[in-house]
């Protein structure tokens, strides 16, 4: 049956379904009859959208708001992000680091988490 609170189109369904899915532990693969059935075009932006998830997830690792703000940039071969908080989260850069998985995968780039403490 389908929801009609969610104002999407069936396909857009099966991508957000897929991003859920994906944002914890398995990564994407073409033996999940589910990932296998979506476009090549949705399969690229589930890995996309998974893989940032991911480092997002692992950003609030401790569930306390440590991060207050993020900035990126990316010189093609690695991308930082340098997130300020009111205290040193190391359970939260290691969890994000550790969540890059899919990100360095994906964009074959490393992914590198710098910290900045601002009151």
């Amino acid at each position: 049956m389908e929801n009609s609170r969610l104002p999407f189109d069936p396909a857009t369904r099966r991508i957000v379904a897929a991003v859920a899915r994906y944002h914890r532990k398995a990564l994407p693969s073409m033996r999940h009859p589910h990932f296998a059935a979506l476009e090549p075009g949705e399969r690229a932006c589930v890995r996309a959208l998974a893989a940032l998830l991911r480092i997002a997830d692992g950003l609030d690792a401790s569930h306390t708001s440590a991060v207050r703000d993020i900035r990126c940039r990316s010189d093609g071969k690695m991308t930082v992000l340098t997130c300020t908080g009111a205290r040193t989260a190391v359970p939260e850069r290691d969890a994000a680091v550790k969540k890059g998985d899919l990100f360095r995968e994906t964009f074959s780039q490393e992914i590198v988490i710098e910290w900045q403490i601002v009151q």
